[in-house]
């Protein structure tokens, strides 16, 4: 039996090549490595899968970062054994031009030959029924077309790559919109059926503020994936703290073992409020990293809230214009 591993972008040297976040993604990482230990001793084969930026920068690597990522590499290298294999798929942050051009480069060409590993930078990569495709090739709709038939005669096909599933040019989406999906490009993770968005393996902005991040485990059937979500500990977190959450810190309901010493943190507070939790706002302050946003008090119409909050509207608003007459078709077929 197989077990399928995979996991989201890295962006090693996130933050200026900053060292302290170094450290907590090797720790993380280190977690990974350590089930890639274990998949190995429990099934016949075990296949790990990154599904791109690896590197957060395009045009240069820190020294440093690279000396630490090949390293990680190494052991990940030595842990697969006889039974396993690594494939690290070309993300939009690995290449030296963003988009395609006949001179471009990319980071992963850098890193050291290992007999189980393979960086899928240009074409694409087949291993059983599972089909890599980096940045490049899934973009140019030639290319994808290409790969599509070459590869028509997998049963229970599955692509793996680096995109955004749900902004696609039309030409693309047509090509893969009945395909089982697995990617990587977006850092909030997500999963239905047949498609699995894996978000960044690490918390990365503001935006994985309150959420879990971590590696996947596939084991897919005919009608879906069968991903699990597994979590990783070691990493900075982001919060986003209301006065709810304040009021909870003075009660002592949240305490500092919530947090972790290089957490960041941003605080949403009314300026009215600010001399109440004054004190508790420097005590943060002086701990973490800390964000003060002031929320503006003013009043608003009904009117004007039900516009913001007519959640039809919204939700057909962030899909791509070429999908917009399948919302309208869903939400008339509701109402009847």
């Amino acid at each position: 039996m197989r077990n399928i591993m995979v996991i989201g972008d890295t962006h090693f040297g996130r933050y200026n090549n900053s060292i302290t976040w170094l450290r907590h993604q090797e720790s993380g990482f280190h977690e990974v490595i350590d089930a890639i230990h274990k998949s190995v001793t429990v099934y016949d084969e075990t296949i790990v899968v990154h599904m791109g930026d690896l590197f957060d920068s395009r045009s240069s690597i820190n020294p440093l970062i690279y000396r630490a990522v090949k390293s990680m590499l190494h052991e990940i290298d030595q842990a697969l054994g006889d039974t396993g294999h690594m494939y690290i798929i070309g993300g939009n942050h690995d290449y030296y031009y963003q988009w395609e051009s006949e001179n471009n480069y990319s980071s992963l060409w850098m890193l050291p030959n290992c007999k189980n590993i393979s960086y899928v930078v240009t074409g694409y990569a087949v291993i059983h029924n599972l089909v890599m495709i980096p940045w490049y090739s899934f973009h140019n709709a030639k290319t994808l077309r290409e790969i599509l038939s070459d590869t028509s005669y997998l049963q229970d096909r599955i692509i793996f790559t680096h995109t955004d599933p749900d902004h696609q040019e039309p030409e693309i989406y047509s090509l893969i919109k009945d395909i089982p999906l697995v990617t990587g490009h977006i850092h909030t993770p997500s999963y239905r059926e047949q498609l699995l968005v894996t978000g960044a393996l690490f918390p990365l902005t503001f935006a994985d503020s309150n959420a879990e991040r971590g590696y996947w485990v596939l084991h897919p059937d005919s009608d879906t994936l069968g991903a699990s979500f597994h979590p990783i500990q070691s990493s900075i977190h982001f919060h986003r703290l209301s006065r709810h959450d304040l009021d909870m810190i003075k009660e002592g309901c949240m305490e500092e073992s919530d947090f972790g010493k290089d957490d960041y943190m941003e605080i949403y507070i009314k300026l009215s409020d600010i001399q109440e939790y004054e004190d508790i706002i420097k005590d943060l302050s002086s701990k973490y990293t800390v964000n003060i946003t002031y929320i503006q008090e003013h009043t608003a119409s009904t009117e004007r809230y039900e516009d913001i909050l007519d959640i039809d509207r919204v939700c057909k608003k962030m899909l791509p214009e070429h999908l917009r007459w399948c919302y309208d078709q869903m939400i008339s077929d509701r109402k009847e």
